[in-house]
């Protein structure tokens, strides 16, 4: 995992960091069948995973933090993109490293285990304040400043079926429970929105068949992030050859083929294409190899 600072394209005043949260695939890393098989398999990534945490061949799933800091006023912004079910793990692990105490904003990408599978947890990165009623009890939970949340329609119905208690409109609970306060902002698949003064540009790659997951532009397209994509379709690919790419995020399974993930051969010729200054591979399985002989 790493930072990388980006200029601002908005104002000068301002610099970009990103940090990387989990860059593994949807299992994580180590995996759970290498661990509990490692006699019959002796995958060497996972068992180094597995015995030191901290190894850089221990993976959680793919996310990352956008952190904008005015460098006039002090004042920060993150925006956390995906949430998926080794958030709380990546949160422990490099939030207190890069003094980050909350998000103002997530953005996810599509509506899979590995990218909103942890969205209950987003209640610890809220400050909640307690109401006590006349009977001494916690009458109600108050997070007073609601998190927003920016996804496509797609992936906001595969939420409301997974936490429908976290949609307001579908809350019919009387008991005051500590639950994430959250406000749901559908945005179209190829319409460009701004957070916090920051324009995403949404780029709708296929992860799979027809299923659309959500890529995602910053700067102006010095920054391309496509964490989850089997192919790019041609008006995307123009649109990615229009922008001079500092920074490309790109996903990269293993070394073989996969029908729902670019693999090595197919993340290279994108990154040889596009020419980008820079290329960082997310999303790797153990059988990609060990960190030091991959990197």
């Amino acid at each position: 995992e790493l930072c990388e600072t980006m200029a601002s394209r908005a104002s000068s005043s301002c610099a970009y960091d990103l940090v990387f949260l989990g860059t593994g695939v949807s299992t994580g890393i180590p995996r759970t069948g290498c661990v509990l098989r490692k006699d019959e398999q002796g995958c060497p990534v996972c068992h180094r995973a597995w015995q030191n945490p901290m190894d850089p061949n221990y993976r959680c799933n793919v996310s990352a933090l956008v952190r904008r800091r005015d460098e006039a006023t002090g004042e920060t912004m993150s925006l956390m993109i995906d949430a998926g079910k080794t958030m709380r793990d990546a949160v422990l692990r490099w939030f207190p490293r890069f003094g980050v105490r909350g998000i103002d904003a997530l953005l996810l990408t599509h509506g899979h285990a590995d990218a909103v599978g942890g969205i209950d947890d987003l209640r610890d990165l809220q400050i909640v304040n307690y109401e006590i009623g006349a009977d001494g009890q916690i009458s109600q939970f108050k997070i007073a400043k609601e998190l927003p949340v920016y996804l496509n329609q797609a992936t906001f119905d595969v939420c409301k079926g997974a936490y429908p208690y976290l949609v307001k409109e579908l809350q019919n609970d009387s008991c005051p429970r500590r639950i994430a306060n959250l406000r749901w902002e559908v945005v179209e698949n190829d319409v460009p929105f701004e957070i916090e003064g920051l324009e995403v540009i949404p780029l709708p790659v296929l992860h799979g068949g027809d299923y659309i997951c959500l890529g995602f532009c910053f700067g102006g397209g010095k920054f391309i992030y496509l964490s989850d994509v089997s192919e790019v379709q041609p008006h995307i690919m123009r649109q990615l050859e229009a922008y001079e790419i500092e920074i490309l995020v790109l996903d990269c399974l293993d070394k073989s083929t996969s029908p729902s993930h670019f693999c090595y051969p197919q993340s290279l010729q994108l990154a040889r294409h596009l020419r980008p200054k820079r290329t960082l591979l997310v999303g790797m399985s153990c059988d990609l190899g060990l960190h030091e002989e991959v990197n």
